[in-house]
């Protein structure tokens, strides 16, 4: 008996062969897809498999000495990210994360310098890579830890001239000076930023938040009320709110704050806390001591399942 296939006629054993053939070599492809899928299955498996199969670049190198700082090892990353600044010293991805490895080893000064490096070189180095400012941002953040903040602002006022809007640099800048007592410095700071970007939550809860620490109750209550808006789920500015009415005796309005603030998180502890202390300062002290206990259901809930986990 004769198969016909493709214009020549073959005997079955021949076909029964060749289907075996085919069989194996798809089983053989299928296990190598299997194992090359494995690489994938974490970052750190993929950038050590295809460092070992000569894939050696820089972003590969650099993928890796990530994956081991962020499981700690800041020793291997640091070994690996050096490596990458040998083969690339313009290379201020590598820079910026060899620092950072450094500065979790206790080695401030040579990530200090790293750090200035790549702030210096930041606006030539922006052409082809993103957010160049973090090393302005890590510097400053380096320079408060060591107390030097009349430093970290000079960086920050520096790269804010050349990356204009970047909440992160307008942010630490203001925490700086806020705690260096210069708060109208941060208010106006901050305020800027606010009103131009109306939408932004952090702003305008921080903004409400300087008003408070500056005396501004009224113009706080505006800022934080618009703060609450932003955010149907964040109580911060909510909490605030009802701090300052409480200070200022005004009950009612403090007591309606809160209660919108369990509103939105009625599995939160410290919302119950707040409730039960304005409610104990109006005088009801059944409804703050059952505040209270719903405090402690929370918590005992809280216990439960973690103990069960």
């Amino acid at each position: 008996m004769f198969l016909v296939g493709c214009g020549v006629d073959l005997p079955l054993r021949y076909h029964r062969a060749a289907a075996a053939f085919a069989c194996l070599t798809i089983a053989a492809l299928g296990v190598r897809s299997v194992y090359r899928s494995s690489d994938w299955t974490s970052t750190e498996t993929f950038a050590r498999r295809t460092i070992a199969a000569g894939g050696a670049t820089n972003r590969v190198i650099l993928l890796l000495g990530q994956a081991y700082a962020k499981r700690g090892d800041y020793v291997a990353a640091e070994r690996l990210l050096r490596q990458a600044v040998q083969r690339s010293p313009d290379y201020p991805m590598a820079r910026n994360n060899l620092a950072d490895a450094l500065v979790h080893q206790g080695k401030d000064k040579e990530a200090q310098a790293l750090f200035a490096h790549s702030t210096d070189s930041a606006v030539k180095d922006r052409r082809d890579y993103s957010q160049t400012w973090v090393a302005a941002l890590n510097l400053s953040h380096l320079l408060h830890k060591h107390q030097d903040d009349p430093g970290a602002i000079a960086v920050l006022e520096k790269a804010r001239q050349s990356y204009p809007g970047t909440w992160e640099l307008i942010s630490t800048e203001t925490e700086i000076l806020r705690e260096t007592g210069q708060t109208d410095g941060a208010l106006h700071l901050i305020q800027d930023f606010a009103q131009k970007n109306w939408w932004h939550y952090p702003a305008w809860s921080g903004y409400g938040r300087l008003l408070a620490q500056k005396g501004d109750a009224e113009a706080a209550a505006v800022v934080l009320r618009h703060a609450s808006w932003l955010d149907v789920h964040e109580t911060t500015a909510l909490n605030l709110m009802a701090l300052i009415r409480m200070r200022q005796n005004r009950l009612d309005e403090a007591l309606r704050t809160q209660k919108h603030a369990v509103v939105r998180q009625p599995d939160e502890p410290r919302q119950y806390l707040l409730l039960s202390e304005i409610l104990d300062k109006m005088g009801r002290s059944e409804e703050a001591r059952a505040a209270l206990a719903q405090v402690s259901r929370l918590r005992e809930l809280a216990g439960s399942l973690t103990a069960q986990n």
